[in-house]
């Protein structure tokens, strides 16, 4: 669709007003003298369309079912839906009335969802890396911080680039993205405490199942594993200090790195 058929949808829906007299129960109304009743072309057709005939020309169009599905099938799934899917999908999207719940119960439901199973392969937009990363280790949001990091990787909430909305995928890392969010991990190890439970003598082996517990336990390949444990092991951890230093820098490792980015 064009920047047109965008403006002459506007003009289609135009007479809708929104009252807020009652911010708990605000309702939008119909003013027909402010409705622009004139001919519209909307891809392609033409016709002096009110809001609802203006919907129907979207819902026909043969591009609109298969394009939703697709959007769908990509916040679930990684790969993209093969032709048969697709279709079905589509087919289903129709014949249920445009209705999005059974068109979910299929994509939920479909083998591709566990693709990957052994082996996360979906990135995470920041609205759900930060808000993972602060469950993870028991924390609130107390400050502005969350947000404006959210904003140095990419996603300010409620205030997507455009009508589009967000990138999604690979969009997400860059050198910029990535650094933004290792070091609000690590913002957030200063915020979590590290001493309560701290062991004299801890083993390497011990203080990464201590950091690896108090971030939730978060999905970790073999080799991250394997490299993170090579740090545990050539880390001073005599004093309090350097356990403190060692916890914190495991648990950053555990969130904030590449396999913190993906589920």
């Amino acid at each position: 669709y064009s920047e047109t058929d965008v403006q002459e949808l506007a003009r289609a829906l135009s007479g809708w007003r929104i009252n807020t007299t009652d911010q708990a129960n605000p309702y939008s109304y119909f003013t027909g003298s402010r409705w622009d009743g004139g001919a519209k072309t909307v891809i392609g057709q033409t016709g002096t369309f009110d809001s609802t005939q203006a919907v129907d020309v979207v819902l026909s169009h043969p591009n609109h079912a298969p394009h939703l599905m697709r959007k769908l099938w990509g916040e679930f799934i990684q790969s993209p839906p093969d032709d048969a899917s697709l279709n079905d999908l589509s087919a289903t999207y129709r014949r249920r009335g445009f209705r999005i719940r059974p068109v979910l119960r299929k994509i939920l439901t479909h083998r591709a969802l566990f693709e990957s199973i052994d082996e996360p392969n979906m990135l995470k937009a920041p609205v759900v890396f930060v808000p993972g990363a602060m469950r993870a280790m028991g924390l609130y949001v107390t400050n502005g911080g969350p947000r404006s990091r959210m904003q140095v990787m990419g996603q300010e909430p409620y205030f997507p680039p455009d009508v589009s909305g967000w990138e999604y995928g690979p969009a997400w890392l860059d050198t910029n993205t990535a650094v933004a969010r290792f070091r609000l991990v690590a913002e957030l190890t200063v915020s979590q405490p590290v001493d309560q439970t701290d062991v004299v003598g801890e083993t390497p082996q011990g203080a990464f199942d201590r950091a690896y517990a108090a971030v939730g336990r978060p999905w970790l390949s073999p080799s991250t594993v394997a490299q993170i444990q090579a740090y545990a092991a050539t880390t001073p951890g005599e004093t309090l200090t350097q356990r403190r230093t060692r916890q914190r820098v495991l648990r950053s490792l555990m969130l904030g790195g590449p396999d913190g980015q993906v589920m």
